[in-house]
């Protein structure tokens, strides 16, 4: 049976490719990927531990190593870019996604691990303790093929839900072998603050990666090969007991002298969107929004050049014809509107049939001639970090290219374009008050016929290390004393449950208005377990227990909620308040 789905597998795909073979065919592609992907996908599980012990992967120098969780959509583009990077410099490199492998195994016990709108499940440590000892004799098996590999060093690409894993998976390897040296890198160790703390909390990491990746990893690869300390801007790293920063490194000027990111690591078909390639068009972000930490990881603004992108996608439709989608991957596409179009111009000139989408921001250049040109070279979909509609709110908060913008025209024009409009939404931004709040909702019932969908954002507006209002909440009259997640406004007039109405709002007014939201509930649905968290957390504890008791009852029942739950009744004190509930 599992010969007979392999071939039908390779049918399939080498149908794919004659059919991508004529442009005005592969529009085929596009709308029946759906199909495809349950023929395909479904029946398919790719052997990652056979594909690990071919030649190509024996006396690495370097495995590169996506843990858990982090988006399954399509191939990890961060390991693809830094692999491609890596080799054209001659480096022997093993790029491996744990990730993928532990969803494919556990996305029917714990399909909430990859869920995007749960950060919970990965950052508890009882939880990713458990879910370490049911996986463990395939994470070893992980573990063994990446040491027996030979290779020096084991980095890590760090997210906020990859960490804990993360920090497992390079203690096992370790273990294994003491003299690999462990690097962590990525948006999470951006902040030089989180970055020494990984190193003083954590005796396995040597190394700490600030900023983009490429020509640090490369020069610690070539330095430790070489035998020599670890001396790189761009690093924070340990010696002789002492933790010590590296200068800042310049950041890569011409992002066109990249090499294109090679994905040959991976079997697209072990992800949910096989026919879907990241691409990027910049790097870093052309606003200074207070909330956001992209300038931090990335530094400066910089842009590849239309050409550029356009040769990336013909290179990989002839590796990959099955390719139907290319997803941007950075924050916004529209940075520098002159590229963009020249990448356009390029797209219609080739005759390509390419379907594309990422995000942008809000400015006024994006008209409807610029939203038919989009359409015409193969634009599907925009997704806008709007955050709110308010002006006033959107200057307070340094969305600077949203000042001129007529926010009504841009949703119209997409939607006559032909072009999908999303709109990103975030509540309780410093300095907004309910009548702005207010303006959100309005202006949804106003443009519910243009809007494809909205994404409220569950997180409301989060505050982290590495934001201009985690550095100088004062400027913003933010009191950070309950953390970046409940923090407080100055003046006691934003707080968290305050914030979270707003978002219960906004989310029961797009269902009943029938707007597609990326939060498909039309309440939230762990309300209970949200409230007793913050009373937990702020050390409520006899506000947070019928919250907890209702959680139990109503929502899930779990053994942290419960735990939390007699903690709360220990220290309340009490047994009258335990009686009556």
């Amino acid at each position: 049976m599992k010969f007979l789905d392999s071939i039908v597998r390779r049918i399939i795909i080498t149908g794919l490719g004659t059919i991508a073979a004529f442009p005005f065919l592969r529009r085929l592609i596009f709308f029946f990927r759906p199909i495809v992907n349950r023929l395909v996908y479904r029946k398919q599980k790719w052997n990652y531990l056979k594909h690990f012990s071919s030649k190509r992967y024996m006396d690495c120098q370097i495995a590169i190593i996506q843990a858990p969780g982090w988006s399954v959509n399509s191939p990890p583009f961060g390991l693809a870019c830094l692999s491609s990077f890596l080799r054209k410099n001659n480096i022997k490199v093993m790029p491996v996604d744990i990730n993928v492998v532990m969803y494919n195994s556990n996305k029917d016990r714990h399909p909430e691990g990859w869920n995007d709108s749960v950060s919970w499940f990965w950052n508890d440590p009882s939880i990713v303790e458990s879910f370490i000892e049911e996986n463990k004799e395939i994470l070893v098996q992980y573990i063994d093929a990446i040491v027996r590999s030979g290779i020096k060093i084991a980095g890590f690409t760090i997210y906020g839900n990859s960490y804990l894993m993360s920090c497992y998976l390079a203690s096992e390897i370790k273990k294994r072998n003491k003299n690999v040296i462990i690097v962590f890198g990525g948006p999470s160790t951006a902040d030089s603050l989180r970055a020494k703390e990984i190193i003083l909390n954590n005796n396995v990491v040597d190394i700490v990666v600030q900023g983009e990746g490429e020509l640090t990893l490369l020069e610690i690869v070539k330095r430790i090969i070489e035998g020599k300390e670890v001396e790189s801007p761009g690093t924070i790293f340990r010696r002789n007991n002492k933790v010590i920063t590296a200068p800042v490194r310049d950041p890569i000027k011409d992002m066109d002298s990249l090499p294109f990111p090679d994905f040959s690591d991976f079997d697209f078909f072990q992800y949910k969107e096989p026919f879907q390639c990241p691409i990027e068009s910049s790097r870093g972000c052309v606003n200074k929004c207070v909330f956001c930490n992209e300038r931090t990881f990335w530094n400066r603004y910089r842009s590849r050049s239309g050409a550029s992108m356009y040769n990336e996608m013909r290179y990989q439709l002839e590796r990959y014809p099955h390719i139907a989608y290319f997803e941007f991957h950075d924050n916004l596409v529209n940075g520098n509107i002159r590229e963009l179009e020249r990448m356009c111009d390029c797209i219609i000139e080739g005759k390509r049939q390419i379907f594309w989408g990422g995000s942008a921001i809000v400015r006024k250049e994006m008209t409807y001639d610029l939203f038919l040109k989009l359409r015409k070279a193969g634009c599907t979909s925009l997704s806008f970090g709007i955050e709110s509609t308010s002006k006033s709110v959107l200057e307070k908060v340094g969305k600077i290219f949203a000042k001129a913008a007529d926010i009504d025209s841009i949703v119209r024009s997409s939607y006559k374009a032909g072009v999908s409009c999303c709109l990103n939404f975030m509540f309780g931004l410093p300095g907004e008050t309910d009548d702005e709040a207010e303006e959100n909702i309005e202006f949804i019932r106003r443009h519910a016929k243009y809007i494809k969908a909205v994404n409220p954002s569950p997180a409301l507006c989060f505050i982290g290390p590495g934001t201009s209002a985690y550095e100088s909440p004062e400027k913003y009259g933010i009191d950070l004393t309950k953390g970046g997640t409940y923090w407080d406004s100055t003046d006691g007039e934003n707080t968290f449950l305050r914030r979270l109405k707003r978002f219960e709002k906004f989310i029961s007014e797009a269902h009943r208005l029938k707007i597609h939201s990326i939060y498909p509930h039309p309440k939230l649905v762990n309300r209970n377990e949200v409230i007793a968290d913050y009373y937990f957390y702020t050390k409520e504890y006899e506000k947070a227990i019928p919250y907890y008791k209702n959680a139990l009852e109503k929502e899930s029942c779990d053994k942290i909620k419960e735990e939390k739950l007699n903690t709360c009744f220990n220290n309340v004190g009490t047994k009258s308040i335990r009686d009556k509930l």
